[in-house]
């Protein structure tokens, strides 16, 4: 919940209210996965899977994660335009540009916001502090007027466009995401006996053995979970070869519409094929059981983390796509698992 603190500098803004730290060790150095380790990390971080209230559904941007109720819309790397009929929207990092948007029909006032990285130095003469489930959030504007909620720490924060009906449940909500567990720096997890391996494209990945296996050459299946953020219920491993080239047919969603809940699940593609939006930019490689594991940064998919593999015995890299849901150790687990095939 929200409490209000002071401190004198900004630097306690960043660092003072909360008991949550990272280890200072480089995800670089992550161990591989041993049959020694831990079943589960022993973080000093975690998703407040918790904050979530019932009924609502996580929408994270990069390392933070905030929850919205199920009849608000979320538009995942979009136009910043504002439909207008749900009671609320929620824009997951927005094209930058200028649009004319169409005016909206709403019967009533539509409360508008935005979940994006910070895109200025944090002002130095704020001086209150507000701490959500052991986050520092500085508000940014009048007491009664608050314009946006900066989260140093994460790198993000919570812009108001409009209305501000259910605006502060929403910064209650606000977490650490489970895409920042699953790259957190820190021992690798123990892939359960329980769990089968699936061998594809040169990289071999572990899955709950109650995932089904999917096989496709549609190489637009990513078109269609593009705009939507997450992967496609149930959770499943899918196995994409990218041969075949036809229009694509998407029975998964609509491109617009209520909150798509998060899932889990891994998708393994012989070729990525970037959008004209978000080129893939990877980074930060992880080094797992002799391959090089990278993360794209510049992912729009809010519930799914896009990873390039390289390594020796890989004629071409390969493309893991994890779904990220609940306290992200699954998704943790999973990209452990990944070693040649």
């Amino acid at each position: 919940m929200l409490s209000l603190a002071v401190v004198a500098l900004l630097g306690a803004a960043c660092s003072g209210g909360t008991a949550l730290s990272t280890s200072s060790r480089p995800a670089s150095s992550r161990p591989t996965t041993g049959t020694s380790a831990p079943k589960e990390p022993p973080l000093t971080i975690a998703v407040d899977v918790s904050a979530t209230p019932a009924g609502w559904v996580p929408v994270a941007y990069r390392d933070a994660e905030v929850s919205v109720p199920a009849n608000w819309w979320v538009l995942d790397d979009e136009p910043p335009c504002p439909v207008g009929h749900p009671p609320g929207e929620l824009f997951v990092n927005p094209r930058p540009g200028v649009y004319h948007c169409p005016p909206t029909t709403a019967p009533g006032p539509t409360t508008v916001l935005t979940l994006r990285s910070l895109t200025a130095p944090v002002p130095r003469h704020h001086l209150q502090v507000v701490t959500v489930n052991g986050l520092a959030v500085i508000p940014i504007g009048a007491s009664l007027h608050i314009s946006a909620y900066l989260v140093p720490m994460l790198g993000v924060g919570i812009y108001r466009w409009a209305g501000d009906v259910g605006t502060a449940a929403i910064v209650n909500t606000l977490t650490r995401s489970p895409r920042d567990i699953a790259l957190a720096p820190g021992p690798a997890t123990t892939v359960p006996k329980s769990w089968h391996r699936f061998s594809f494209a040169g990289v071999s990945v572990a899955a709950p053995d109650t995932w089904p296996v999917v096989r496709t050459d549609d190489a637009y299946y990513d078109a269609c979970v593009q705009g939507t953020g997450v992967l496609p219920a149930p959770a499943s491993v899918v196995l994409d070869t990218d041969r075949s080239r036809i229009a694509p047919f998407c029975p998964f969603f609509p491109f617009a519409g209520p909150a798509y809940r998060p899932t889990d699940g891994v998708r393994v593609n012989e070729v990525l094929l970037p959008t004209p939006q978000s080129p893939p930019d990877f980074m930060s490689c992880l080094h797992l059981s002799g391959l090089t594991a990278c993360p794209d940064v510049s992912s729009t998919e809010y519930a799914i983390l896009t990873l390039e593999v390289t390594g020796p015995g890989l004629a071409k890299p390969a493309y893991v796509s994890i779904g990220l849901a609940g306290n992200g150790l699954v998704a943790r687990t999973v990209l452990d698992s990944i070693r040649a095939a």
